[in-house]
C-alpha cells in the first residue's frame, strides 16, 4: 500500500495445523506466463480484479510438506501496489486452498518484526524494510528460505 504494509494471507497446513503467513499467488498453469498467473491468482485469492504488475523483486527455491506430500516449489515474487482493501477468497476455485485459508491481514515491517507468528519468507521484515527504503533491487535477490 502507498502506507508501506503488505497483504499476507494466513494457511493451515492440514496434517500439521503448523499455520503461516504467506503472499497471495500460486502455480503457473499451462499456457500462463509469470504476470498472466499472477493476475489470475491475485484476483482468485484476494478479489482483486486489475493490478498492476511491478518489478521481479526476488526468488526462492525450497522443499516443504503439505498435506502428507513433500513438495519443491520455485517461487518468484513481484511488486503490486495497492491501496488497501477488503480481500476475499469467494472467487477461488480450489476448495483446498479455501479450506486451508485462516484469514487475511495488512501487516507493516514492525508488525512482522515483532510478531511471533511464522512468515514466508522467513526473511519477510527485513526483505520490506530494504523494499521500503532502497526501493525494488535491480536484479532479483534469491532470498533463500
Amino acid at each position: 500500500t502507498p502506507e508501506g504494509r503488505i497483504l499476507l494471507m494466513k494457511l493451515e497446513e492440514p496434517v500439521s495445523r503448523r499455520q503461516i503467513w504467506i503472499t497471495p499467488g500460486g502455480a503457473i498453469e499451462q499456457g500462463e506466463n509469470a504476470e498472466s498467473c499472477l493476475r489470475r491468482e491475485v484476483a482468485e485469492e484476494t478479489g482483486l480484479q486489475s493490478i498492476q504488475v511491478g518489478p521481479l523483486m526476488w526468488t526462492r527455491s525450497h522443499d516443504f510438506e503439505w498435506n502428507g506430500q513433500r513438495i519443491r516449489q520455485h517461487e518468484a515474487f513481484y511488486l503490486v501496489e495497492a491501496p488497501p482493501f477488503d480481500p476475499t477468497i469467494e472467487n477461488n476455485p480450489a476448495l483446498g486452498e479455501r479450506s486451508a485459508l485462516r484469514g487475511f491481514q495488512w501487516w507493516s515491517v514492525d508488525d512482522i518484526r515483532s510478531s511471533s507468528e511464522l512468515f514466508a519468507p522467513r526473511r519477510l521484515a527485513e526483505l520490506l524494510d530494504m523494499l521500503l527504503r532502497t526501493g525494488p533491487p535491480d536484479e532479483p535477490l534469491d532470498v533463500e528460505r
